[in-house]
This record gives structure tokens, sequence and C-alpha cells, in this order.
């Protein structure tokens, strides 16, 4: 994989959940389901197992991934690295979709902004930019 595949990938997956958001929104305003309050406590409970999860692991596949040494090529580092970099954003952006599709059924706003943001974020500051200047070496 390139940075710029990386790029791509990235940009599609965040852009994605942006989607899904703002089309649930217009979902509850145009035609409202049901909402589900009954199940509210346990789509939370599963939501803050997700969150967990997602933190955890990106923290830990990020420790995995070695610098970008003094005149390596880009590319290369992301050819070595890039499948655990892009088991983080595809966690990031499946528990934010959980997130808008719990919000969606029950209209729990804390679901929204406590899973939804919170994985956003994740993916967020996961980006190819912000990855590859932490792994470089300091001059």
């Amino acid at each position: 994989m390139s940075r710029h595949t990386a790029r791509i990938i990235h940009a599609a997956m965040t852009a994605g959940v942006v989607v899904i958001v703002v089309t649930f929104g217009v979902v509850r305003q145009v035609a409202p389901p049901e909402p589900l309050d009954e199940l509210v406590w346990v789509f939370r409970l599963i939501a803050l197992v997700n969150v967990i999860v997602v933190i955890v692991m990106a923290r830990m596949l990020r420790s995995q991934l070695g610098p970008l040494e003094r005149g390596e090529h880009e590319d290369a580092w992301w050819r070595a690295y890039g499948v655990p970099i892009v088991l983080v954003w595809a966690l990031a952006e499946g528990a934010a979709t959980v997130g808008a599709v719990f919000w969606l059924l029950t209209g729990d706003m804390p679901m929204l902004v406590g899973v939804s943001a919170v994985s956003l974020a994740v993916l967020v500051a996961n980006r190819p930019t912000r990855i590859v200047e932490r792994r470089a070496p300091n001059d």
C-alpha cells in the first residue's frame, strides 16, 4: 500500500461515517422510527464495550508500528505497516456506525455523541499524515 492509497482508504472510511450519521439524522427528522426505549440500556452497554475495544485495539495495534527510518521511502513503510493501521480504521468506522444505528433505533443522543463521536475522533486521530509524522525520525 502506498501513502496515496492509505489516504484514499482513510478518507473513504471517514466520509462514510459522516454520510451515515447525516443520513440517519435526516431519516429521524423526516420519518422518525418508533423508539426502542426498552433497549436503550442494552444498546448503551454494547456501545460502551465497542468503544473500549476500539480504544484498546487502536493502542495495541499502533504499538506494533515501527519507525520510519531515516532515508526510508514512505511507501515501503506503508507496505510494512498498512494492515494494522487499516484495522484501527475499520474498528473505529465499525464502532461509529454501530453508534449511529443505535441512535437511529433509540433516539438516544448520548449514544450518538458517546460512541460515534469518540470513534470518529479515533479515526481522525489516526489519519495517515499524523501516523507517519509520529513515526518519522526527529532531526
